[in-house]
């Protein structure tokens, strides 16, 4: 089990790995197993580090492809899965 807000560590979730996912505070949580990444962020936990690749991350000092975000990437995502 983990616990963390960040988004980063929602690629560890797994059949033997869940996590308590913080969204404000430590007393607002939400418990994501794999199925619940893909419902409540619309990826799996296995296309986080696409998503990432695809729409940067500033704090992470990932570029990015410039004119796509959030909303872009999980189309693509959604439409053609990961590498």
């Amino acid at each position: 089990m983990l616990l963390t807000g960040d988004r980063d560590a929602l690629q560890l979730v797994g059949d033997d790995t869940s996590m308590l996912f913080t969204r404000r505070g430590i007393s607002d949580t939400m418990l994501l197993t794999p199925p619940g990444v893909k419902e409540y962020f619309g990826i799996t936990p296995e296309q986080v580090t696409d998503f990432k690749g695809l729409m940067g991350d500033s704090s992470d000092n990932i570029p990015g492809i410039p004119g796509v975000g959030e909303k872009t990437a999980l189309k693509l995502l959604n439409e053609y899965g990961s590498s």
